[in-house]
């Protein structure tokens, strides 16, 4: 299908030496992002199948995936917080959705839509608490090897969830195989 060869070649354009890839690790991640999954979007959901599936790859073996390897080895070492926003801000472009670094305006600028005053100054008083304290406060539970958990940031949802979300792609692209291929 050419959209799975487009894809394909989209994850070789984001490498500078391709050649140690080998197929059955691009056919496992063109089985991993699917066409047509309104499930994929990191979360874009554009309604283009193809950017759909190259930004979710993206986001997850670019930021994800090694979160999640960060996470796994410095979380016996030292407390941890991790987050994962999820709340479209009134004014963005909808077509990039809530894409990495959305979040700062809520922290750096004015509060860019009076909806999101009360959630602003939620996550304002979270990292506020983290730069004196080291801890964004009880509301946001702490990442242990053992429970796992992210605090969801949404507008009128924001709770602890299980780390767990899209774990068998990041759990396959943090592999020995996949990562040695892919000289990380």
């Amino acid at each position: 299908m050419a959209q799975d060869q487009a894809l394909r070649q989209f994850v070789f354009d984001t490498l500078i030496d391709d050649s140690p890839v080998t197929d059955d690790v691009l056919d496992k991640i063109v089985a991993l992002y699917p066409a047509n999954d309104s499930s994929l979007g990191a979360p874009f959901n554009t309604g283009d199948s193809l950017f759909d599936r190259g930004s979710e790859w993206y986001g997850e073996n670019m930021f994800l995936s090694a979160r999640r390897r960060f996470f796994g080895a410095a979380a016996p070492l030292q407390p941890l917080f991790a987050y994962f926003f999820t709340e479209f801000i009134p004014g963005n472009d909808p077509f990039l959705g809530v894409f990495h670094s959305s979040e700062l305006s809520l922290l750096f600028s004015a509060v860019p839509d009076a909806i999101e005053e009360d959630f602003a100054n939620t996550y304002l008083d979270f990292y506020l608490n983290f730069v004196n304290n080291l801890n964004p406060g009880p509301a946001w539970p702490q990442f242990t090897s053992e429970t796992k958990q992210v605090l969801q940031l949404m507008r009128d949802n924001i709770t602890a969830i299980p780390d767990e979300f899209n774990a068998n792609r990041t759990d396959f692209l943090s592999t020995t195989k996949v990562l040695a291929e892919f000289q990380k």
